[in-house]
């Protein structure tokens, strides 16, 4: 089952990843369009929230230290793990700033 989870910060960081290529896409069209008159105006969009929900199962590790590990469950995996060991979750993601490619 393994391949068929994504550790909870591997899919937040895509979700930013996501969110950047997007971005950068928006930044390269805008500077290779040719001026025109004519050409309708697109407002800039900012990003003041991102929402991401998933469905979970957490794991604690066998070392010492008894860790708590949250999993998010592809598609395939939900109808295998019982409803009683996953959760669903959502997370309210802002940018930490108005910049459009913050760091």
């Amino acid at each position: 089952m393994t391949k068929d989870r994504i550790p909870l910060a591997d899919a937040v960081l895509a979700l930013r990843q996501e969110l950047e290529t997007a971005a950068r896409r928006r930044h390269k069209q805008l500077k290779d369009a040719p001026y025109d008159d004519e050409a309708p105006l697109v407002p800039a969009l900012r990003v003041k929230e991102a929402t991401l929900e998933a469905q979970v199962t957490t794991e604690v590790s066998g070392a010492k230290d008894g860790r708590l590990k949250m999993w998010v469950l592809t598609a395939g995996t939900k109808s295998e793990v019982a409803s009683a060991t996953t959760q669903k979750i959502t997370l309210r993601l802002a940018p930490e700033s108005d910049l459009p490619l913050g760091r």
